[in-house]
């Protein structure tokens, strides 16, 4: 058996899901009609520990404050208990609009209720909050695509398949690292559907071995050559991992553009507080056990060495000094 390792990280979040279907309108009633112009709107972010996440909520908050908007931008520090008293803050000081990436997507029932009873408006935000009524959209990327994508580069990344998808002819067996996220991550569990769907044929027939492993840092760590470290993927192109890219040490990230997904969640908070339906483009795929909701679906992108230059630092989302 050749001893070669297949990892397929989700390097901050987990693995996801996403069914984009043709333009539709959500179903979910606008805010009340009235002069909003200057309003508040919350945002509450999951943590400071990832770098996108940082991103996200200056975009987000900058681009409100150019509509005129007021904003309370906040970080949970991966506590839910703060997030949840950050977000009682935020109904507490008159929100009209909550924009919300939940630590735990089903801990935030009595926030959801009372924001309901105010007259609140809920932008659930990447990731789907559960198990309320209360959520009236959401906005992620199609993060059972990112599952495939990764599971598809890796297999790429060993020469399983080429750059176009087909078969090579090359039968292994390799050794299969599996990293799902957190379960209290709601888009964990998309990611892995989608990797697994991609794995599968290749697990069943041998091609593939799961067997236990590390991370790349432990790999690194442990004395692995640069040339001899498992075939690795990720997501949200993080620049560490763009950097690992550009050495060699990873073969792709999976990026998601979160400008664009800012953009989205300031165009949905915008439309609300003028009294306009949100525009969406999935209606069916995000039960949240409580209801289906409204959702914008963005696209993502496989990175390598070979196109990171273009994707990333072309399309203005890294400087090159940022990945030295």
């Amino acid at each position: 058996m050749k001893f070669q390792k297949l990892i397929v990280g989700a390097l901050a979040a987990g693995l996801v899901l996403g069914t984009a279907a043709c333009g539709t309108r959500g179903a979910a009633a606008p805010a009340a009609g009235g002069d909003n112009s200057g309003a508040l709107v919350g945002i509450a972010m999951p943590t400071k520990t990832s770098e996108r996440w940082i991103k996200d909520g200056d975009a987000i908050k900058a681009s409100l404050e150019q509509l005129g908007y007021k904003t309370d931008l906040e970080y949970g520090d991966d506590k839910i208990p703060q997030q949840v008293q950050q977000i009682s803050n935020m109904i507490t000081k008159g929100a009209k609009v909550l924009i919300v990436a939940s630590i735990d997507g089903a801990a935030l029932s009595d926030q959801l209720d009372s924001a309901a009873k105010a007259g609140i408006k809920v932008i659930a935000y990447d990731r789907l909050i559960n198990g309320n009524r209360n959520v009236d959209y959401y906005t992620t990327f199609d993060n059972e695509k990112v599952g495939v994508q990764q599971a598809t580069s890796l297999l790429t990344g060993l020469g399983v398949l080429d750059k176009d998808g087909k078969e090579t002819g090359k039968k292994g067996p390799f050794n299969v690292e599996l990293f799902a996220g957190s379960p209290d991550d709601n888009n964990a569990t998309f990611f892995y559907n989608g990797a697994m769907k991609t794995l599968k044929k290749y697990l069943d027939d041998g091609a593939l071995v799961v067997k236990s492993g590390q991370i790349i840092s432990a790999l690194t760590g442990s004395g692995y050559a640069t040339n001899a470290l498992p075939v690795i993927t990720g997501q949200d192109a993080e620049a560490a991992s763009v950097k690992s890219i550009i050495a060699g040490q990873q073969y792709s990230t999976i990026y998601k553009d979160t400008r664009e997904l800012g953009k989205q969640a300031v165009t949905m908070a915008d439309d609300l507080l003028k009294g306009k339906t949100p525009k969406v483009n999935d209606t069916t795929s995000y039960d949240n056990k409580a209801k289906i909701v409204p959702t914008f679906l963005l696209q993502p992108v496989v990175v390598t060495k070979d196109n990171y230059k273009k994707i990333l630092i072309d399309g203005g989302y890294y400087k090159e000094s940022d990945l030295k």
